[in-house]
């Protein structure tokens, strides 16, 4: 049984012809893991064929020290080339993040960055994307450096 649903899979996939683009007008949903804001569930807007623009809201816990952060942001992407079932992509990104850390202190951090990455269309409306990404982080302290996120994205229509 396994095998015959591992094969049905495969022929469903290898079989489908995509249009890997985003719908003007589309809504998305996304689960998020990594990024600016961490771990997260976003909602994303097609403006145009090319062009996506996304709200995020996130929450991860710091277990060493029983903190933890909240954070939300927005970003925009810019689709650059679309190929059958992969699309690339740049984009930018600003977030606040309110982080708690143990012994009652906590801290505000305005981010700023810029990403570039990748989405893998299984079917019109299912993707998976991935991105790298540089950016600023500003607090009582100014973090500077690189992450990385993936996330699963289920687009509908109005």
């Amino acid at each position: 049984m396994k095998r015959m649903f591992i094969a049905l899979v495969v022929l469903v996939l290898a079989t489908t012809t995509l249009s890997a683009q985003i719908t003007p007008g589309g809504l998305a949903i996304t689960g998020l893991v990594g990024g600016m804001v961490n771990n997260g569930v976003g909602i994303g807007y097609g403006l145009s064929e090319n062009l996506k623009v996304n709200g995020v809201i996130g929450f991860s816990s710091i277990s060493n020290d029983n903190g933890g952060n909240f954070g939300f942001g927005a970003s925009g992407q810019y689709y650059l080339n679309t190929t059958e079932n992969v699309s690339t992509f740049v984009g930018a990104e600003f977030g606040l993040d309110f982080v708690s850390f143990g012994g009652g202190t906590s801290d505000t951090y305005v981010n700023v960055g810029a990403f570039l990455g990748a989405e893998y269309w299984f079917s019109p409306k299912f993707s998976w994307a991935g991105t790298v990404g540089f950016g600023l982080s500003s607090g009582t302290n100014v973090f500077i450096g690189t992450n990385m996120s993936s996330g699963l994205t289920w687009w509908f229509s109005l």
